[in-house]
């Protein structure tokens, strides 16, 4: 099965951790659908990384449906093969062989239930749930250590439509970073805000933050451009 896929971080060369939506009955568009009285669920999971994703990639993440059968013949024919097998095995008259099959089936669903736990207590990933009219995200368990040493263990996104014009009106660009890294980009040059200059993120030039600007001087000493001297912007 095959399921679309945000990835998150990099946990290492060959894995990434990424985020993915459960599929529901409905189309699955919350945007446009206000009537499911359930918030969207997200399942956190670490996947191979075979095609180089980055963070922040859309990708298609690929789940064997073997699992999905196998669980499917624990759960629900081998509880009834045990049972059959226990009645038609059994010697007596008919109660006896009806109480033998239920204690067959009793033990293939006591059987099932450990499987299932163990599987819940070994398996690598972390639900919660987005309450987007709120802005609320609740974790239905309580998230464990990073995967990576000194990094955060949570790390909450999000997006805000706003205008972005003060953005798209700037004439003027530069790289820049720390040591020449050049891993930001700075903008100037608004004619409605000739003394601000805008930067992105660190290594993601498409995301400038809400918070991530300057004011230089005053508005009547507009920026007219930048340059680097002594490795100072």
């Amino acid at each position: 099965m095959e399921q679309q896929a945000q990835v998150i971080r990099e946990l290492n060369e060959s894995t990434v951790l990424v985020a993915v939506k459960r599929k529901s009955a409905c189309s699955g568009d919350c945007h446009t659908c206000h009537g499911c009285p359930h918030p969207e669920e997200t399942v956190m999971v670490q996947a191979d990384n075979n095609v180089g994703a980055r963070k922040g990639d859309e990708v298609l993440v690929t789940s064997s449906t073997g699992r999905v059968l196998r669980l499917a013949v624990l759960l629900y024919i081998m509880p009834l093969c045990l049972f059959f097998l226990g009645y038609f095995l059994a010697g007596g008259g008919e109660g006896r062989r009806a109480a033998v099959g239920c204690l067959a089936f009793a033990l293939g669903m006591g059987i099932c239930v450990l499987v299932s736990r163990s599987m819940k207590k070994n398996r690598r990933e972390m639900r919660f749930t987005v309450d987007r009219v709120l802005g609320k995200v609740t974790f239905k368990t309580a998230p464990g250590e990073s995967p990576v040493e000194g990094e955060d263990n949570v790390r909450i996104t999000y997006e805000v439509e706003r205008d972005a014009g003060e953005v798209d009106r700037c004439c003027r660009a530069i790289l820049y970073g720390v040591n020449g890294a050049m891993d930001r980009i700075f903008l100037t040059g608004d004619p409605q805000q000739p003394n601000v200059d805008h930067w992105s993120e660190w290594s993601d030039p498409a995301y400038i933050g809400d918070t991530n600007y300057g004011l230089l001087g005053s508005e009547g000493s507009p920026i007219r451009g930048y340059s680097v001297l002594n490795g100072a912007l």
